[in-house]
């Protein structure tokens, strides 16, 4: 008997069901436009915050794509979980080689030491879910993942269960998981680098960032955020403002990133300083297989946009200009759970 969290995506009298983490748009919106898009971005713009690029070096300022964040952030795919998964994946393709759960541990630490914090966040939805499947209230498990029991086996029967992706709240990571092959990364990494995550969220490490975004997705649009032409640095956008959601990205910030990762990568001594370039340029195309792929996946169908953000002299925003780019494809095969 198929169900809403079937395969197929279909309850049981035949009604079509979006997939875990598709966007459910209210029937009665309106498509957005280059105009009502413009004008929603100016009602942000007091929120929004103009920042250099070397601000990014913390990492406070990074958050995912995810619509339903109202706080401005820089969009990834992810968030920081997700870019530190690229890295460590586009260091495994070249060296030919998984890393061992050790190393995964050690360089966790010190991207800790290294950027300062970490965000990940998962929803109310896998919340549920994870309720039902440990059967314990909703919220008791709120604040069982956030302070669990002491290490032992019921923190690591917590960690099992909270590394299935129906568990897993970020859409970005549960394909991951789901669709390796997919995204050309090992299951097993991404588990690696979430459980070091709860881990060191459990041990009291201040510097873990652990979001619940509730509500269900109902992104209206992609839009990409970049500075105007001749500005430096970039600002961030509220993924959620008002009534209106956005799968937000932030290409400018994201490659900023892929320069302090692949740098991490030679201080740490996995890469010459020779090999930065070509780091940067495999972190590059594997994220923009990665995003495309969660975009078909998410946002199908859904209108893309690019967001130039004009600056005053002081560096504060202070116009936008709205360009449509076409819509989000549709998945185009198979997805491939083998890597």
């Amino acid at each position: 008997m198929n169900g809403p969290d079937s395969p197929t995506g279909t309850d049981d009298v035949g009604t079509r069901q979006p997939p875990i983490g598709a966007p459910m748009a209210p029937a009665e919106a309106e498509a957005p436009t280059e105009e009502s898009l413009a004008a929603h971005f100016r009602r942000m713009l007091p929120q929004a915050r103009a920042l250099s690029l070397d601000s990014l070096s913390a990492d406070v300022w990074v958050g995912c794509v995810d619509g339903r964040h109202s706080e401005c952030v820089a969009g990834a795919p992810g968030g920081n979980a997700g870019l530190l998964i690229l890295l460590l994946a586009t260091w495994e393709a070249s060296a030919g080689r998984p890393f061992r759960p050790e190393e995964v541990e050690v360089l966790f630490l010190r991207y800790l030491d290294h950027f300062g914090s970490f965000y990940l966040h998962t929803d109310r939805e896998a919340q549920e879910r994870l309720a039902a499947a440990l059967g314990r209230e909703i919220r008791d498990v709120d604040a069982l993942i956030r302070n669990p029991a002491p290490a032992g086996a019921d923190q690591t029967r917590l960690l099992e269960v909270l590394l299935q992706p129906g568990h897993v709240g970020c859409g970005h990571l549960r394909l991951l998981l789901e669709e390796p092959g997919t995204y050309q990364v090992r299951r097993a990494l991404v588990e690696e680098v979430l459980r070091n995550f709860y881990l060191r969220l459990w041990a009291g490490d201040a510097r873990l960032i652990l979001d619940i975004l509730g509500g269900p997705h109902q992104e209206m649009a992609v839009a990409r955020i970049r500075a105007a032409p001749g500005s430096e640095g970039l600002v961030t956008t509220c993924p959620r403002h008002g009534a209106t959601e956005l799968f937000v990205y932030h290409p400018d910030a994201v490659a900023w990133l892929h320069a302090l990762h692949a740098d991490f990568l030679a201080t740490a001594g996995l890469i010459p300083e020779v090999g930065i370039p070509g780091c940067i340029q495999a972190q590059q195309r594997l994220g923009e297989l990665q995003l495309q792929s969660t975009l078909e996946r998410l946002a199908p169908g859904l209108p893309v946009f690019d967001v130039s953000v004009e600056a005053d002299d002081s560096g504060l925003p202070m116009d936008v200009t709205v360009t449509l780019q076409g819509r989000v494809p549709a998945v185009p095969s198979t997805p491939s759970t083998a890597f």
